[in-house]
């Protein structure tokens, strides 16, 4: 008897630590203060979404065709839209989480009609018929007494988190992609009209040269070299306008859109080359606040929290 005592002693010793050993919730590294004196840790609350002072910074180019190309992007992107669903997962899971925590039930009931038996005897068939009525029913809650289910509430919690902050990341990448494509099709254009303009000038420049040679007013080797450069600067116009349509391809890769389509809604901003007001700083705040932003990061931190 009192080693079966001490060894239930024993069991629920350790189902005790075993329960006490749930773990503590998720806290974020203790911030280090930089040389200026900010904190390099932001709360985990920091909303991934439009509070950010760099949301949308590529409407600050000022290119309205632009800003619709990054949206119809964002609309064709299937890697967004695999960040949406598992978003939609994500809430799911803490919708079901929150469940999991109410009480659960069961109800049951029968009715039987027939002609009663003796306990463990035959059927009393001199009685007459009668109808039997039973009902029940069972209830379950779990009281979450060693922290369980809050770990598994931030868990699902965290999780949810990392989803919004990886769409937030594929959603940065893929504005980058699409603005840099945009930047070389504009400085594109521009170093083409730049160089159209130059060839205008170079020909007058030759036609003149010639006209002072008939004349005697100038040699041959004046005519050469106005036509040296002329030939030179023409060389420059085919990888210009190669590098504009391999940027206008880019720019349908990603916007699922045919090349004429990009290009028709470039050309119907009313603009060619790079916007003139083209601002020389974008509200992304100061570097060391965007790195805390950083989408990468941030859903990397909701990751191992999600693991904690």
């Amino acid at each position: 008897m009192r080693v079966f005592r001490q060894s239930s002693l024993l069991m629920l010793g350790v189902w005790l630590s075993a329960c006490a050993s749930v773990g503590t919730p998720y806290e974020p590294p203790t911030p280090v203060e930089t040389e200026q004196g900010a904190a390099f840790i932001t709360p985990v609350s920091l909303s991934p979404l439009e509070d950010e002072p760099a949301h949308d910074w590529w409407r600050g180019l000022g290119d309205p065709a632009l800003e619709t190309l990054v949206e119809q992007a964002f609309e064709a992107n299937l890697n967004l839209k695999i960040a949406d669903a598992n978003i939609r997962a994500s809430r799911a899971s803490v919708t079901l989480q929150g469940i999991a925590r109410r009480p659960t039930g069961s109800l049951n009931a029968q009715i039987d009609y027939g002609q009663p038996a003796l306990a463990g005897g035959p059927v009393q068939v001199d009685v007459d018929p009668q109808t039997v009525i039973s009902a029940g029913g069972s209830a379950l809650w779990e009281p979450d007494l060693f922290g369980r289910l809050a770990q598994l509430d931030q868990a699902v919690l965290s999780d949810l988190e990392t989803q919004l902050w990886t769409r937030r990341d594929v959603q940065a990448v893929l504005a980058a992609d699409v603005a840099r494509a945009w930047l070389e099709v504009r400085a594109a254009e521009d170093a083409l009209s730049l160089t159209q303009d130059n060839l205008e000038i170079q020909r007058d420049t030759l036609d003149l040269t010639q006209l002072r040679f008939d004349e005697g007013f100038a040699t041959q080797q004046d005519t050469s070299l106005a036509s040296s450069q002329l030939r030179t600067t023409s060389a420059l116009v085919p990888p210009l306008r190669a590098n504009r349509i391999a940027a206008l391809n880019r720019l349908a890769t990603l916007t699922s859109l045919s090349v004429s389509e990009v290009e028709a809604q470039l050309e119907a901003s009313g603009q060619l080359g790079l916007p003139r007001d083209l601002p020389t700083s974008l509200p992304l705040d100061d570097i060391e606040s965007l790195l805390k932003r950083r989408a990468d990061i941030r859903s990397a931190e909701q990751a191992y929290a999600a693991a904690f």
